[in-house]
């Protein structure tokens, strides 16, 4: 049971992916070393207690006339039924990393640095979710 869970959750953000990135959107052409850097990484998915939601790390790109800036990191959720568009929950400047569910899904926490000085550890953020749909608190 849990694998299949896994396996869905896997599929939702890989097509969640697809969507945010906007393949198809342009012609085909072949695939240049800089395009690499453009592309949206997905990890972490995070399945809510009751299994309605998944929660996911998107990595954004870096900006090209900034090298020395990391990628942005921030949370996004969607409804484990694709019944609506993935949405960003989290997003700063400072970047966000490990969703996890509170035991009853009401909470979502991860780590951030937003609000940290420069060199400081993150520090953990509880935000509480809607009773319904995607929307960030």
């Amino acid at each position: 049971m849990e694998t299949q869970r896994r396996q869905r959750a896997s599929f939702l953000i890989g097509a969640c992916v697809w969507s945010v990135a906007g393949f198809g959107a342009e012609e085909k052409r072949a695939v240049k070393p800089e395009d690499l850097v453009d592309i949206r990484g997905v990890s972490d998915p995070q399945i809510s207690p009751d299994g309605k939601r998944v929660a996911f790390v998107v990595s954004e790109p870096a900006e090209p006339g900034k090298p020395e800036k990391p990628r942005d990191t921030n949370i996004w959720v969607v409804l484990a039924d694709g019944s609506e568009p993935a949405r960003p929950f989290a997003a700063s400047p400072k970047g966000e990393t490990l969703p996890r569910w509170s035991p009853d899904g009401r909470y979502l926490a991860f780590l951030s640095s937003r609000g940290q000085p420069v060199g400081e550890e993150p520090a953990i953020f509880p935000l509480s979710l809607p009773r319904r749909g995607t929307g960030s608190s």
